[in-house]
């Protein structure tokens, strides 16, 4: 019987894992929106300046797994406003979006049901920096 619930709680999880099918960006005249299809289970991070002195709004979507187990090229370039480019990572059971950014703008975090939207502004920033928000 304990052997049994352990096997169906595996199977529910497993089939309840997302699958990341595509990542794109789209911009309009004043924004740039990204959207992550198969995201669900997902959480927004703010990264500091790493060596290319981007700053990256990190997409985690827990519990996921890039479609086809393909590995994406290493940067899709935007150049738009404060957005610079997307990464897309596999690490280990999660899929990290990366969206690099010159400086914070305001965003919007969409669920659109078959995923998930990050709607920017792009050439208006936050009024305050995002690590002094949390």
């Amino acid at each position: 019987m304990g052997l049994a619930l352990v096997m169906a709680a595996c199977l529910c999880w497993t089939a309840s894992a997302d699958v990341v099918h595509n990542v794109t960006a789209t911009e309009g005249p004043d924004w740039v929106k990204v959207n992550i299809a198969g995201a669900h289970n997902y959480s927004i991070k703010h990264l500091p300046p790493g060596n290319a002195d981007y700053r990256s709004i990190a997409v985690d979507i827990h519990g996921a797994s890039i479609a086809g187990g393909l590995e994406p090229k290493s940067a899709l370039p935007v150049d738009f406003g404060l957005v610079g480019q997307l990464r897309v990572r596999q690490i280990g059971s999660m899929v990290r979006v990366y969206i690099d950014v010159i400086n914070w703008p305001q965003y919007q975090v969409i669920n659109t049901g078959s995923g998930v939207e990050i709607a920017m502004k792009a050439f208006k920033q936050r009024p305050k920096d995002p690590d002094a928000m949390y």
